[in-house]
């Protein structure tokens, strides 16, 4: 009877952990990148200039690299004297932290979250960060913006952003109509 007894309660401490374990590995905290973008209209241009940021802003400089692998890829050239200069922005924050979409100069009481806010849970294996980069192109002899666009990826703290695929979807959403 007694042997009987520890096998079922071993059971049920193997069943105990082995949903546990599933509930902790399956609490990721990355989410795909989430785009957006200012000013509608497909942007006619050949050639970008890309700002270069200080080297000692890594992750911007490793952004910067990115989307000028993102704009070769889609047939726009690098050069310092195109008519169209892009300017790249990155910041980090906790994932708890919202970032709303309102027009220049409003105030709106009903903004919503341009992503999730996200609350650290009991079973996340990390603390989760929020990255957003903004990617705003320019026409060099007006200097008007032609365009702007921003993602926000969330990721665990610590731990680098996809700058490849953040590129890839501001260089995207910039040449989209």
């Amino acid at each position: 009877m007694t042997h009987r007894r520890n096998r079922f309660s071993s059971a049920f401490q193997s069943a105990g952990m082995a949903i546990g374990c599933a509930l902790v590995s399956a609490c990721a905290v990355n989410a795909p990148p989430i785009v957006r973008s200012d000013n509608a209209g497909s942007p006619s241009f050949s050639q970008i200039a890309l700002i270069a940021p200080d080297d000692n802003q890594r992750q911007r400089v490793q952004l910067n690299t990115a989307i000028g692998s993102a704009f070769e890829a889609r047939g726009i050239g690098l050069a310092d004297d195109a008519g169209a200069v892009g300017e790249v922005a990155i910041a980090d924050s906790p994932s708890s932290v919202g970032l709303y979409a309102v027009a220049d100069g409003a105030s709106d009481e009903n903004a919503r979250p341009i992503a999730q806010i996200r609350k650290r849970r009991w079973y996340d294996a990390c603390k989760a960060a929020r990255t957003k980069a903004t990617l705003a192109v320019f026409d060099r002899a007006s200097g008007e913006m032609i365009k702007r666009s921003a993602v926000e990826s969330i990721t665990c703290e610590g731990d680098a952003p996809p700058m490849d695929e953040m590129a890839e979807l501001l260089t995207a959403e910039i040449l989209s109509d």
